[in-house]
């Protein structure tokens, strides 16, 4: 579907990568699958419920039907563990001067692993008599990655419901295992401790015994066996597989099912089965493959993912839907092999898969049908035991390509096929997209309005850049056929707000991060613009503009930016280290170290450079002596300094910075824009956007004053995430300092020195936030 005429994206001071996604480049990526027995009932059942939207509903109306349909192509879910050595992103670089094609930039890469259970599909168009079967694909409802800046584009743009995960060991298959033969993942568990807002719980571990796994650690040659037994093997293999075309589940037919997606079904499977020689072959030679032909498998060019976000508003429904295929093609193989010893007449080969008790497992089991094949219980931890039947692995060479939107809705509207949004025609409205709760990452309702005690405090930052900042969101938001009704963004403030919240664990009516825990624990470091909001009926109001913020937890960052629109980042906030010796002389340290925040990204542009953990920013106490200096500086430049100041005065600064309602029994409103990239091959436009509001309201023993330490704030230099340059802020100094210890060597820090800081300390109730209005696809903007 062609993305030509929906709206442009509008660029935000901290992008995942800073490029425009085209393609990525998986080299050297090792791939295991462990094929799990599941009921063919549950699959459906699952298809049903998460790709085809009432499809088979006779209640639903044939018009706003999805124009899909999906059924399990076989009773079998894949588990798949992924471990990418370096997954290129491409850029590209502006035209060249005169004319002439575009020179690529240099890519920037990553280092993840990746864990999926993904269900092979027989794919449908049409409705009636006029169903057709399209081709075979794959879903993945469930997957767990290591690396926040792949979950975040990877969710946004293409849907894949990703979520974090940790992997304590990975070793490659084919170099020598350890003695267990365990691969183990782990996955976040708040913990309601605002110094550790997370824990990690085993997830699952794959294990094989290792009196019966293949011994042989070379590459060319993973089994040191005869090649006939191997032909023997895959020859009853492929009669297993072959007998798969005669299966009929119970309730896959349907009135409309025709013969000839019988018989392209047994088509494909037989297809499959005269793979299994080709892999014979394969497994027998004693080099390296480099196959650069291998057989295109439909399951990888057809990745079917369901995109989805909830409504900021109505967070039981869904603000858009699509339908996804995304494409994985293989550049080259360079070795496969079985994960079992195939002269044994187990067919899981001594391999056991280990779902650890948690409510993710439990829904993984259910969702699927899993068979269980025993129990194990160790610790008050119960763990069900699977087998998987033939495992086996490849090393590859991959491409991700652009994804495609095959059809999508908004909250109000009936399914597209284009990208103009279709409302309804007739006078009954369509059914709310309702936000499907199901797979890995399921964002959890948010319920009414949320109470806790929060210490806030303010650092207001001399910027120059807010006025022009403004004007480029006001020009992305224009509505070229409704420029009049646009909305507009303002500012009169020559500061913008620095402010760290920092949460009580509490107990509220927000289930909050932990599936309904209800504890709120986390610190938040957020960059705000003061500024004027003009509506779409003219009428203006003061806001804060959320420009960037830094969050403690993955599911909190989830939150900011796919339900209220907020730019988070998931980041280390942490006390500085203990100080030991530093403490003492000879050492000249200026400063004494109060916080920082490290993050996730490719801290230089346009550089062949790994995205990993950089230090952002921190929060420093300035020696006395070195702050009358800086004051001294000031006052000669006729510039504001930080100045002995009164508490009277603070009311009056306040309303300076637009900020008069902070006081008891007041509260702030907050704009935030929520978009979405358009999964296509041009990632600068917007598939939805919306103007979200925030309302905050102080209650009872509000208390308000001046911070009274000299503080400053350490910018590090990062291209990626130019504080400095992108807000305009006045640097005091250049320094040269040691990074935080996440960093690696040395780089420039600026110094920035905030004006007249304050705190805060109140209970704060969140209202419910609103969506003040939106637009779908190329629609224009409309009232919510």
């Amino acid at each position: 579907m062609p993305n030509g005429n929906l709206p442009k994206y509008h660029q935000t001071v901290a992008e995942p990568l800073q490029q425009k996604v085209i393609d990525m480049k998986l080299e050297g990526v090792s791939l295991r699958f462990y094929p799990l027995r599941a009921s063919p009932q549950k699959l459906q059942q699952f298809c049903d419920e998460y790709l085809n939207f009432g499809y088979f509903s006779e209640d639903m109306p044939i018009h706003n039907r999805p124009p899909y349909s999906f059924r399990p192509a076989l009773p079998f879910v894949l588990l798949i563990v992924l471990d990418y050595n370096r997954l290129e992103v491409e850029g590209v670089a502006p035209p060249r001067q005169g004319g002439g094609p575009a020179d690529p930039e240099p890519v920037t890469w990553l280092r993840q692993h990746e864990l999926i259970f993904g269900v092979p599909l027989e794919w449908y168009g049409g409705h009636g008599k006029d169903r057709r079967f399209i081709d075979w694909a794959m879903t993945s409802p469930f997957i767990y990655l290591d690396h926040p800046i792949s979950i975040w584009i990877g969710r946004e743009a293409y849907g894949w419901p990703k979520t974090s995960m940790r992997v304590p060991r990975l070793r490659p298959v084919f170099r020598p295992a350890d003695p267990q033969h365990v691969v183990s993942f782990e996955i976040p568990r708040p913990s309601g401790n605002p110094e550790q807002p997370e824990r990690f719980d085993h997830f699952l571990d794959i294990h094989t015994d290792a009196v019966v796994a293949p011994s042989s650690p070379q590459v060319t040659a993973p089994f040191s066996i005869m090649s006939s037994a191997i032909t023997s093997f895959f020859q009853g293999a492929s009669a297993f597989t072959a007998s798969l075309a005669g299966l009929r589940v119970p309730n896959f037919s349907r009135p409309d099912e025709s013969a000839a997606t019988q018989r392209m079904f047994q088509q494909g499977v037989s297809t499959f089965s005269g793979w299994l020689p080709t892999l014979s072959a394969m497994l027998t030679q004693g080099q390296p493959l480099d196959l650069d032909n291998f057989p295109e498998s439909p399951f990888m060019k057809n990745n079917i993912t369901l995109k989805q976000f909830r409504d900021a508003e109505r967070n039981e429904h869904a603000c858009y839907q699509a339908l996804m295929r995304s494409s994985v093609t293989v550049n080259k193989v360079h070795a496969a092999g079985l994960l079992f010893n195939p002269l044994l007449q187990d067919p899981s080969g001594g391999t056991i898969v280990r779902l650890h008790d948690s409510p993710e497992t439990t829904q993984i089991v259910e969702r699927f049908g899993l068979e269980i094949d025993g129990f194990d219980q160790a610790k008050n931890v119960k763990t069900r035991i699977l087998k998987p039947y033939l495992p086996f692995w490849f090393d590859l060479d991959l491409k991700y390509e652009a994804g495609e939107v095959l059809s999508w809705r908004g909250m109000d509207t009936e399914w597209s096929q284009t990208n103009e949004p279709r409302l309804p025609k007739s006078e009954v409205l369509p059914a709310a997209a309702r936000y499907l709760e199901i797979g890995s990452g399921v964002l959890p309702e948010r319920r009414g309005r949320s109470t806790t005690r929060v210490t806030i405090r303010v650092l207001p930052l001399r910027a120059t850049k807010l006025a022009q900042l403004c004007r480029r969101l006001t020009d992305d938001l224009r509505d070229d056929n409704d420029r009049e009704h646009s909305p507009v963004f303002e500012t009169e403030s020559e500061h913008i707000l620095l402010y760290v919240i920092q949460f009580d664990p509490a107990h509220s009516g927000d289930p909050g991060p932990a599936h309904g825990s209800g504890l709120l624990a986390d610190t938040e470091v957020v960059f705000a613009i003061p500024a004027i909001y003009t509506d779409r009926g003219k009428v203006k109001h003061r806001v804060l503009l959320p420009m960037l913020g830094f969050v403690g937890t993955e599911q909190s960052a989830f939150s900011d930016r796919e339900i209220y629109g907020r730019v988070s980042l998931q980041s280390s906030l942490l006390p500085p280290r203990e100080k030991m010796l530093e403490e003492l002389a000879p050492d000249g340290k200026k400063f004494e170290e109060l916080f920082y925040v490290s993050t996730c990204l490719c801290r230089a542009l346009n550089e062949d450079q790994e995205t990993r953990l950089w230090p952002i920013l921190d929060f420093v106490e300035i020696e006395q002596k070195w702050a009358h200096h800086i004051e001294e500086q000031a006052l000669a430049k006729g510039e504001l300094a930080r100045l002995a100041v009164k508490e009277e005065d603070l009311p009056e600064w306040l309303a300076g910075l637009g900020l008069d309602t902070v006081r008891p029994q007041g509260g702030f409103t907050s704009i935030a824009l929520k978009q979405f990239r358009d999964g296509g091959k041009d990632s600068t436009k917007a598939c939805y956007q919306a103007l979200v509001q925030y309302e905050g309201r102080f209650s009872k023993d509000f208390q308000r004053d001046w911070i009274n330490q000299n503080l400053a704030l350490r910018i590090y230099d990062c291209e990626a995430v130019n504080l400095v340059e992108e807000f305009g802020l006045l640097p005091t100094n250049h320094y040269g300092v040691k990074a935080r210890p996440e960093g690696q060597g040395g780089t420039r820090v600026d110094i920035i020195e905030p004006d007249r800081p304050f705190w805060i300390k109140a209970e704060l109730t969140g209202e419910s936030a609103h969506n003040l209005c939106h637009r779908e696809g190329a629609g224009p903007w409309r009232e919510a």
